[in-house]
């Protein structure tokens, strides 16, 4: 079934994220956020997300290349800035982002700072998918096909969300699926 915007269905998931926000019972780290309902980020990370842009790393050219121009219905972007981390690749229809770990993620200290990264970014509401550099290489396909699966299974047609507010929908899906 089709969520249209102007339907009681999107109505009442809008109204009961905006309740959860209001009562302070989002679930998700709000300051994180501005006004608005986007992610705030450190300005000092502008300058390295755009080096890191035209970096050309290959495993996430790659694989920008099968997500670039909403193929697989959504927009990702490359070398997203939110709060003092860059995300390789982000959708902020999802609030979903991409990581792609080459081998020096398997370094201890790289793991710790990982898993750190990770679990902050996840307090703002932001889902993770991690692939690893082979995986893109030698299984991309496979890897495209579990990011569409993602995509179909979380969007939310017909309603447009802020980041805030999609940050709430995925953590509080309990809420909404049933």
């Amino acid at each position: 079934m089709e969520i249209m915007g102007n339907t009681p269905a999107s109505q009442a998931i809008k109204q009961t994220i905006q309740e959860l926000i209001r009562k302070g019972k989002s679930g998700i780290y709000s300051d994180a956020f501005s006004c608005l309902g986007t992610l705030k980020y450190h300005p000092h990370l502008k300058e390295r997300a755009h080096t890191l842009r035209y970096d050309y790393n290959l495993p996430e050219v790659l694989l920008w290349e099968q997500l670039k121009k909403n193929s697989l219905g959504v927009d990702f972007h490359r070398q997203k800035m939110a709060g003092s981390f860059i995300l390789d690749l982000f959708c902020p229809e999802l609030m979903l982002a991409i990581e792609i770990d080459g081998r020096i993620h398997e370094l201890e200290e790289v793991e710790i700072r990982d898993k750190r990264r990770q679990e902050w970014l996840e307090s703002c509401g932001i889902d993770f998918l991690r692939f690893s550099a082979f995986a893109i290489f030698k299984q991309l396909d496979s890897v495209r096909k579990e990011l569409k699966a993602y995509v179909d299974e979380n969007i939310i047609p017909g309603i447009k969300l802020t980041q805030m507010e999609r940050g709430v929908y995925n953590r509080n899906r309990g809420l909404f699926k049933g």
